[in-house]
């Protein structure tokens, strides 16, 4: 196999970050915790893209976090077998972002979890 004209490069470097230092959520499934939080570049846009992965032991998710730049989106919850992709768009006083909870977790569990995502900002006010 040989790569087309439009392949370009991954990075596969990331960075870590403090958590409570940016985004945090206000509601976790029962026995959920955060594992880990980096960044990376999106391969797309080459902006930072925040990612939180929670588990419980035996299940895990992820959420991304993304700046949107004046990007349109729209809203999306999907599910492929038993994996879940929830996304929405949340408005924030840098601008909105794209919020991205992806896991083998229930849709609505997964709905709930990208509706409870703030800013750390947001949360000190």
């Amino acid at each position: 196999l040989e790569p087309g004209a439009g392949c370009r490069p991954v990075r596969l470097s990331s960075t870590q970050v403090d958590a409570t230092e940016v985004w945090r959520s206000d509601w976790l499934p029962p026995g959920f915790s955060l594992n880990s939080v980096t960044q990376r570049r999106s391969p797309a846009s080459d902006e930072p893209v925040a990612c939180q992965v929670y588990g419980d032991g035996l299940a895990r998710f992820s959420v991304f976090i993304e700046a949107l730049r004046g990007a349109v989106v729209e809203d999306v919850r999907t599910q492929l077998g038993p994996t879940v992709a929830v996304s929405r768009r949340l408005k924030t006083d840098d601008g909105d972002v794209m919020v991205t909870v992806v896991g083998e977790i229930p849709l609505g569990t997964a709905e709930r979890v990208a509706l409870s995502i703030r800013s750390a900002a947001e949360v000190a006010q």
